[in-house]
């Protein structure tokens, strides 16, 4: 079958370049605070903008000891300062080959790179940086972080690119068992600086506590956005028996089942290790829910 040029099964560089206009409607221009690339967070860090000046307790760091405040008061007082988060976004999008596939609007994977350059353009009107990692069953391609609109640019293409090249592989039955996905949130790991945000884009399809096993550490360098694409088919499932193809590729036929409990279970442990976890059906429109996509920040 011939996916190229169908809208449903094509990411389109010319379409995730057009969504900074969606980007900058959505979210107001954050204040830049003189540092390229960081802004100061809300919790007490060892950053360089003064949160308050208090008095000393025990284990206070004296070097951040407030000469003024303690000459005027006659008592110790110290310096707290905010910690610096890095205003860097890296974009990972899975077009492994259970991402390459939909039953109504597009494929999940082209939902996938949408999703991922709309936060990218989000993160370029705040003032940051956004690389990029997209992997499929072969390959991966990846692009570090840039500032300016000239690195959407760059992600946009590449992004197309990769895409297309896992769909020529799937359908010339190049399919090889790649690299999971504990591997690629392993390398996102030593390739974000610390306090970054990473946005994965992805159907979490590796089964039963990979994803929480592979984001758990990274979690402690940044943190972590998952945008879970699901079909129209997952989401309600028809009730009769379907011909599909197994992972050997043996056709065969079976009904399919909704499996709630385990897609809340599993959204459920990555948000309670600290993960921001939004389910998007692949058939939305997002000029219709951009807003909506980051109004909830759980």
């Amino acid at each position: 079958m011939d996916w190229h040029g169908h809208p449903g099964a094509t990411v389109d560089a010319d379409r995730l370049i057009g969504l900074r206009a969606l980007a900058q409607s959505s979210l107001p221009r954050l204040a830049e605070t003189g540092r390229p690339g960081s802004h100061a967070g809300r919790k007490r860090g060892s950053g360089l903008d003064i949160r308050d000046i208090r008095p000393y307790a025990d284990g206070d760091d004296f070097r951040h000891m407030d000469a003024m405040a303690t000459a005027r008061t006659g008592k110790p007082h110290v310096r707290t300062f905010h910690e610096d988060q890095d205003r860097t976004a890296m974009l990972v999008v899975d077009f492994r080959h259970t991402m390459l596939w939909g039953t109504r609007g597009r494929l999940r994977s082209v939902l996938a790179a949408e999703l991922a350059a709309l936060a990218g353009w989000r993160m370029l009107s705040a003032g940051g940086r956004v690389g990029m990692l997209a992997f499929s069953d072969r390959d991966s391609v990846f692009q570090p972080p840039r500032e300016r609109d000239t690195a959407m640019v760059r992600i946009a293409g590449s992004l197309a690119q990769a895409h297309r090249q896992a769909l020529d592989a799937l359908a010339a039955g190049d399919r090889v068992a790649g690299v999971g996905l504990e591997a690629h949130i392993d390398r996102v790991a030593r390739l974000v600086p610390r306090g970054a945000t990473v946005v994965l884009a992805t159907g979490l399809d590796d089964g039963e506590g990979v994803a929480e096993q592979a984001i758990r550490p990274l979690l402690r360098l940044a943190r972590v956005e998952i945008f879970l694409i699901r079909d129209a088919f997952e989401r309600d499932p028809p009730q009769r028996n379907l011909p599909y193809f197994s992972e050997d590729g043996v056709l065969r036929w079976g009904a399919f089942t909704k499996d709630e409990k385990s897609t809340e279970n599993r959204i459920r442990a990555l948000r309670d290790i600290g993960a921001t976890v939004r389910v998007i059906d692949s058939d939305t429109v997002l000029e219709e829910v951009a807003e909506e996509l980051y109004a909830d920040a759980r």
